[in-house]
């Protein structure tokens, strides 16, 4: 089911109370905080991202009244959430509230909300492991904080499974195939049905009719990227402009000609926020790559439209075309506009729209070479700073960033990324995730067709570790309900609520055999 509505449902529920004051939502990264109107985990405890040093301050006693008047705590994305993380905002809120003593500061409610089939923390471990996995490699600090931390999490004993699928509603068949993968339990007949979702161009839906693509490779949603903008702004009648970024070398050295064209084929990533090349047409759905205001839910992953653009007039500009423009340099700002900030008045600015300034970011010293443990990316050894508009075009987006979006269409590329092979078996967080962006079975396409060792030799499941820690949550969550019940019972509107929670179990029996379902879609996909 997806939580956010519950999530928005305990907002409303505060705000009619008057102590909206007194919840604090949070989110394990900006696009998370931003889907539910909330704020970063980090940026609410004011804790450092991954592995970075984290600043001690004073806190003001003005802080620690904000905090002390908190009576539930919401973290979205759980699942994002390493054990070093918690373990540093259990530390924070019992500093922020005085009290040392008991788990978050002892703040009344703490409600955590995630799907353990999404991806795991970012250099971290999962809450659901006692330990990580490599343990042996761990400072001996860092393994005390995590395993403190799953201790933590072990305390959280109501546990609550949302079990209808609202994402997939309207699709019994999506629906049916997706539980199977969660369970481990896919067929030769779910590869076969899959195996004939390969995309043709030219009888299905393009990215001018709303297609979206997902891919675990960079390098595949820079070039994906680059050809939608095309296709999608000259069915639009928009006109093309790219934007190259600008550079700056060490000591104003000049790059070689190979050099700079390795640099500016190089997009926008996790450590470098910014592309070489910016394609911009009018129009376009865009996503913001760095958090900016989030307040405004400007963070990293929302989703925004770039309705405008304002050029540099310094950099010169040449025709590739009649309807393609090259300018030889970043854009001065980029104009975004979106649903959530609709009722925004900025001075100077369209209702409902942020303006976004070309941002000059550092070149991390991994990409030149200047680290030990990492090669350098081509071309980078000379270049310290790139300037350009922190955002990118979205009708392509990786698997980790896809997270918590729904398509109609989707263009799924269903292959790891590690090995040293060019088509790699897909891990099984990318392959459940890519699967689960569609809404309904006739709207997800493959790049490739998959091969047998992607999805059934052997089987593509959860690894046994993280599979066991979730049979532990449905076990307590059997046991809340057990609980719930019993309590409950003899109340007025206890047997309205057994009734709609047995509907929604039968239902879930009728589709364990989805035979029938399959049946006329099976018929047009041999034909095709």
């Amino acid at each position: 089911m997806d939580r956010k509505p519950v999530i928005h449902a305990i907002k409303d529920m505060f705000r009619l109370k008057d102590g909206l004051h007194t919840l604090l939502v949070t989110g394990a990264s900006g696009n998370a905080a931003a889907l539910i109107g909330g704020v970063t985990l980090h940026s609410a405890c004011n804790i450092g991202f991954e592995d970075k040093t984290e600043i001690t301050r004073n806190i003001s006693e003005e802080e620690k009244l904000r905090w002390k008047s908190k009576t539930m705590l919401i973290v979205d994305e759980i699942s994002q959430v390493g054990g070093l993380t918690l373990a540093s905002v259990d530390s924070r809120l019992r500093l922020y509230r005085d009290d040392a003593h008991r788990p978050f500061g002892g703040i009344p409610i703490v409600i955590f909300f995630g799907d353990f089939f999404q991806f795991d923390p970012v250099r971290q471990t999962s809450l659901l492991l006692s330990e990580p996995r490599e343990h042996s490699r761990q400072r001996p600090e860092s393994l005390a904080k995590h395993v403190a931390a799953h201790k933590l999490f072990l305390q959280f004993t109501t546990v609550v499974m949302l079990r209808e699928q609202v994402r997939t509603a309207g699709c019994a068949r999506l629906r049916g195939f997706l539980r199977r993968l969660r369970n481990g339990q896919q067929t030769e007949l779910d590869f076969q049905r899959l195996y004939r979702r390969l995309y043709n161009q030219a009888s299905q839906p393009s990215f001018a009719d709303g297609l979206r693509a997902v891919t675990p490779l960079n390098q595949d949603r820079w070039d994906l990227n680059m050809a939608a903008i095309v296709q999608w702004a000259r069915a639009q009648g928009k006109h093309i402009s790219i934007f190259v970024a600008k550079h700056d070398t060490k000591a104003g050295k000049r790059l070689r000609v190979e050099e700079l064209c390795d640099v500016l084929r190089y997009g926008d990533d996790s450590q470098l926020p910014t592309p070489g090349l910016f394609f911009y047409a009018q129009g376009m759905p865009v996503v913001v790559t760095r958090n900016q205001l989030t307040g405004l839910k400007l963070v990293n992953g929302a989703p925004f439209k770039a309705v405008d653009i304002f050029p540099d007039h310094a950099c010169s500009t040449i025709a590739l075309a009649s309807d393609v423009t090259l300018h030889l340099g970043p854009p001065a700002a980029v104009l975004l506009q979106s649903d959530d900030i609709a009722d925004l008045a900025v001075p100077g600015l369209p209702k409902g729209t942020l303006l976004i300034k070309s941002k000059t970011v550092v070149i991390p010293d991994s990409m030149r070479g200047k680290n030990s443990r990492s090669r350098s990316k081509p071309g980078f050894q000379l270049v310290t700073h790139r300037t350009g508009p922190l955002c990118t075009p979205a009708f392509a987006m990786t698997d980790q960033k896809s997270q918590g979006k729904q398509f109609s269409e989707v263009l799924l590329n269903l292959k790891g990324i590690y090995g040293s092979s060019s088509e790699t078996r897909p891990s099984f967080m990318s392959l459940y995730v890519q699967l689960s962006r569609a809404e309904r079975w006739e709207g997800l396409y493959l790049f490739r067709r998959p091969a047998r060792g992607d999805f059934i030799e052997p089987k593509n499941v959860l690894d046994r570790q993280m599979r066991d820690g979730v049979y532990k949550l449905e076990r307590l969550g059997g046991e809340t309900r057990l609980r719930f019940e019993h309590a409950y019972r003899h109340e007025s509107w206890f047997q309205d609520w057994d009734a709609i929670a047995e509907s929604t179990s039968v239902t879930e029996v009728d589709e364990e055999d989805d035979t029938s379902l399959w049946c006329d879609s099976e018929d047009d996909e041999s034909e095709s």
